[in-house]
């Protein structure tokens, strides 16, 4: 049983690189240039989110409850690359 496992798993795997490898190369899905453009400064956002998380549970030692600011980073970094996209759509024309 381990064994087919250990097969499928291989076969997913190589699939997976192989198919982003394409992406990559044809500059598809992810890896667009808008893309590449408008995620150049998505650690800054991430960073500030877990600056933010860090303070308030430090500060308010309820940590039990301050694990929500990771969902409503998730769901406003949407918000922050739709935003980013615009601009640099902007900036190109």
């Amino acid at each position: 049983m381990l064994v087919t496992i250990a097969v499928g798993v291989k076969m997913i795997v190589l699939t997976c690189i192989r198919n982003d490898g394409y992406d990559k190369l044809l500059e598809e899905g992810d890896f667009t240039r808008l893309n590449k453009k408008a995620g150049k400064y998505d650690g800054i956002y991430w960073g500030i989110a877990l600056a933010i998380y860090l303070g308030w549970s430090f500060v308010t030692n309820r940590w039990e409850l301050t694990w929500i600011v990771w969902p409503i980073a998730g769901v406003l970094f949407v918000v922050y690359r739709e935003i980013t996209k615009a601009i640099v759509r902007a900036a190109n024309k």
